[in-house]
């Protein structure tokens, strides 16, 4: 009995391995056949594989050639711009007041606040230090070029210099330079009241022109020209727009000339403005979209 099952296992094994040999063979018969068949498709994507390794690197070949020569280009308009800048950066430092307060070598001028208005205020900002750089990238003559104009919107002049300031909300007057005579005051941008052209008006009695050509203003006392205009004095220019030099009411935009007139208003550009006009001989506030 042993024998005859031993058999039987024997038999069965050798029969299943039999048919996994012939499942094998059709298998590959069957990929073999399956190849054959689309052998024209295979071959073509064989094809567009080797025309991309081909082509794909002599584009970029010619793209890098195209951009070496717009960097060079490029590289060029920097180091000339680096240059005019740098130039006149000299110019600027040659021109500067020998008063200039300096710093020792090495060490840097601490910033004191001296005025808790959160209005302007006269002297350099105290700006704390920046620990994160939020620009990806830096293009020297851009830097430059910010540095520059943060330095010209930083005074250097003290209260001492000046004599004395007068602080307003938007503005801080040096008053040596307030002394100046035939001095007149721009303000572009009113709306309902305009308290910057008050200020001049009342505190240096200097004539000012007011600029609005926009609907917001058209209901404005001021703009109207019913405002107190030229008076004595205004005891309640707290409570309400009062002007003690005389003021004059323009309902002309700021911007290219427009001819005919777009939208029923007319233009005029600050250079037709101040034509005629002498050095340091305007005070002008730009309040306009």
């Amino acid at each position: 009995q042993v024998r005859s099952w031993t058999r039987h296992v024997g038999a069965c094994r050798w029969g299943r391995s039999a048919r996994y040999v012939q499942m094998g063979r059709k298998g590959k018969e069957g990929l073999l056949a399956t190849l054959y068949r689309w052998r024209l498709v295979l071959l073509a994507g064989l094809l567009i594989g080797l025309a991309a390794l081909i082509l794909v690197p002599l584009r970029a070949g010619r793209a890098a050639g195209k951009e070496g020569a717009r960097v060079s280009s490029g590289s060029q308009q920097e180091a000339a711009m680096l240059s005019m800048l740098d130039a006149s950066e000299e110019a600027d430092e040659a021109a500067a007041s020998s008063s200039k307060q300096k710093a020792p070598k090495g060490k840097a001028l601490r910033c004191i606040k001296r005025h808790k208005s959160a209005g302007s205020r006269p002297g350099k900002p105290c700006l704390p230090p920046v620990n994160l750089d939020p620009y990806s990238s830096n293009t020297p003559w851009r830097a430059k070029l910010g540095e520059r104009i943060l330095a010209a919107a930083t005074p250097q002049i003290t209260e001492e210099d000046c004599g004395g300031v007068t602080l307003s909300p938007l503005a801080s007057w040096c008053l040596r330079a307030m002394r100046r005579k035939e001095v007149l005051a721009l303000s572009f941008g009113v709306e309902d009241r305009d308290k910057w052209s008050e200020r001049l008006s009342n505190a240096f009695k200097l004539p000012t022109r007011l600029f609005d050509c926009t609907p917001a203003s058209a209901g404005s006392l001021v703009m109207q020209g019913k405002a107190p205009n030229g008076t004595a004095s205004c005891p309640e220019a707290e409570k309400r727009a009062c002007y003690e030099t005389p003021y004059q009411v323009y309902r002309t935009c700021l911007g290219p000339r427009k001819d005919p007139p777009s939208g029923g208003k007319s233009y005029k550009t600050l250079g037709a403005y101040l034509s005629g006009r002498g050095p340091l001989s305007a005070h002008i506030k730009l309040d306009i979209h």
